[in-house]
C-alpha cells in the first residue's frame, strides 16, 4: 500500500505489514505518510489498543544520523503499530543515508524475508496438520468426480485460488476441461 493511498478499513485488516518510511526535516513525516501518520496519532491517543491486533509488521526506517531526530517517523510507526495491538514479526531496521543506507537496507530486507519464511512456512505446517485431522466436508467441494468410463455432465469449472502468505495476494490457477 502507498501511504498516499491510505484507508482505514484496508489498513486494519492487512494480513502483513511492511513499513518503509523516510523522516523529512527535523523529525517529520514526509507528505505522502501525513495522512497515515496522523491516523495512527490519533488511535494511539484514544488508545484503540486492539485496533490492529490481526496485523503483523516490520519497519525499516529513512533517515540521516546529522540530524537530531534520526529516523524519527521509522520509530514513530514501530512503536504505534504496537501500541494499537499490532504484531512485530521482525525487528525494527534503520538507515542512514549518510553511510551506506542501501547495504543496511539490503541487509535488513535480506534477515526479513529469511524470517518470514520460516514464520510461514510454520503456519502452513500446523495448518496442513490441522486439516489432516479435520474430517473433510464434501459439501464444501463442489466439484464431482466421475467414476472411470462414465459420462462426465458439462459444468463451469470455478478457478483455483491459492493463497499466497507472504505477499498476501491471491493467485488465482484456471482450471482446463479435459
Amino acid at each position: 500500500m502507498d501511504m498516499e493511498d491510505f484507508e482505514k478499513e484496508e489498513f486494519i485488516n492487512t494480513e502483513l505489514m511492511i513499513v518503509i518510511v523516510a523522516t523529512h526535516g527535523e523529525g517529520e513525516p514526509t507528505d505522502n505518510s501525513l495522512r497515515l501518520h496522523t491516523w495512527i496519532k490519533t488511535a494511539a491517543k484514544d488508545k484503540e489498543e486492539k485496533l490492529l491486533k490481526n496485523v503483523k509488521y516490520a519497519v525499516f526506517g529513512l533517515g540521516d544520523k546529522e540530524y537530531e531526530n534520526f529516523c524519527a517517523m521509522g520509530k514513530f510507526f514501530d512503536k504505534k503499530l504496537e501500541e494499537l495491538g499490532a504484531n512485530r514479526v521482525f525487528d525494527a531496521g534503520f538507515g542512514d543515508s549518510s553511510n551506506e543506507l542501501e547495504a543496511q537496507y539490503e541487509t535488513w530486507k535480506s534477515n526479513l524475508w529469511t524470517t518470514l519464511i520460516k514464520h510461514y512456512e510454520q503456519l502452513n505446517t500446523n495448518a496442513t496438520k490441522q486439516e489432516r485431522s479435520a474430517p473433510i466436508k464434501k459439501n464444501l467441494y463442489p466439484l464431482k468426480m466421475a467414476e472411470p468410463g462414465s459420462k462426465v455432465v458439462d459444468h463451469p469449472i470455478q478457478p483455483l485460488c491459492i493463497r499466497q502468505y507472504v505477499q498476501g495476494k491471491d493467485a488465482r490457477i484456471h482450471s482446463m476441461r479435459e
